[in-house]
């Protein structure tokens, strides 16, 4: 593999982390960008995997959010104080290679010092840093697309490969099978911000449609609303966007007037792909079905942090399973 290696740190930036490798796969190929949600098989020694696409990748990128310097371990310790934190192994091999490594801040986050790094990330301080802002994601993405093209190994003009394109291609013929759907809970949202977050258990309740099999029309493998919609009506869209092939790829929230509103981006499902679906969860109930979904052979797709009205974080997540 040449290409891109995509850092980041899963309790900080893993809502971002997909969305951008969503963009980097979209224009330069998914065996251009490794990232371990999505490249590593199951069973594979996860070290000997990210050292090995380290050392052959054109560039690296490190996702840094508020969290990425002082995130701990359960032990209280600060991650990258850890010689065997992956984030400072992934890093630390691509200074040592002198590949370009480039500090992607998101969530208004601020670049490291030297002296607030380990030494063997000393170096990381001095990378120009890129911004990529949740109010002008695509116009972001589309600066540091143009900088990539600088470095990496492509081939054709436009970047983008041939099997991506014929795979958009097929989508108005997709199907999928058993798609199994649970949707929109009780107390929802406020702000938006990509990432993780908790909820309320008693009134948490998720609508679920069995058996989805229906045919894909949409001629597009994304759609965006600049409107914002109330918890009724985005269980509504919801419904309707299931059927059609699309799940909530991106989902901003707001407290307008104590309530509820939501903004949503749908994407395509990819063919053949069961998929669930969860929002307004808290993050314990996150990660216990993350660790039940990804035993019955589902991968976490995307992520997506808000807080309710009542200042409580809550997350929306989407899993798939690719059959």
């Amino acid at each position: 593999m040449s290409g891109i290696f995509l850092s980041y740190r899963r309790d900080d930036s893993q809502g971002e982390a997909l969305h951008l490798f969503d963009d980097l796969a979209e224009h330069f190929g998914q065996d251009q960008v490794f990232m371990d949600v999505t490249g590593i098989d199951p069973g594979r020694d996860f070290r000997k995997a990210i050292d090995g696409a380290v050392g052959r990748c054109d560039v690296l990128i490190v996702m840094i959010g508020n969290e990425w310097l002082d995130s701990k371990d359960d032990r209280g310790k600060r991650r990258l104080d850890d010689p065997t934190d992956f984030v400072r192994m992934e890093t630390a091999a691509a200074l040592r290679r002198e590949i370009p490594v480039i500090p992607v801040l998101v969530q208004g986050a601020v670049m490291a010092r030297s002296d607030q790094l380990p030494g063997e990330l000393e170096a990381l301080a001095w990378r120009n840093a890129f911004e990529v802002r949740h109010a002008r994601w695509e116009v972001d993405v589309a600066e540091l697309l143009k900088a990539l093209k600088k470095v990496i190994k492509t081939s054709g003009t436009s970047g983008k490969p041939a099997a991506a394109e014929s795979k958009r291609s097929e989508l108005p013929t997709r199907k999928w099978v058993s798609a199994l759907v649970l949707a929109l809970g009780g107390a929802l949202l406020g702000t938006a911000v990509y990432v993780l977050w908790p909820m309320v258990g008693e009134r948490e309740k998720h609508l679920s449609a069995d058996s989805i099999t229906s045919v894909t029309k949409q001629p597009v493998t994304v759609e965006g609303s600049a409107e914002w919609l109330t918890a009724a009506q985005y269980q509504q869209a919801f419904d309707k966007k299931a059927e059609e092939g699309f799940y909530p790829y991106k989902v901003e929230g707001r407290c307008e007037n104590e309530s509820e509103q939501f903004r949503v981006e749908w994407k395509g499902i990819p063919l053949d792909a069961e998929f669930v679906s969860h929002h307004a969860i808290t993050r314990e109930f996150f990660e216990t079905k993350n660790r039940e979904y990804t035993s019955m052979g589902f991968s976490l797709e995307s992520l997506n942090k808000f807080k309710d009205c009542a200042g409580r974080d809550r997350y929306q997540a989407t899993w798939f399973k690719r059959n």
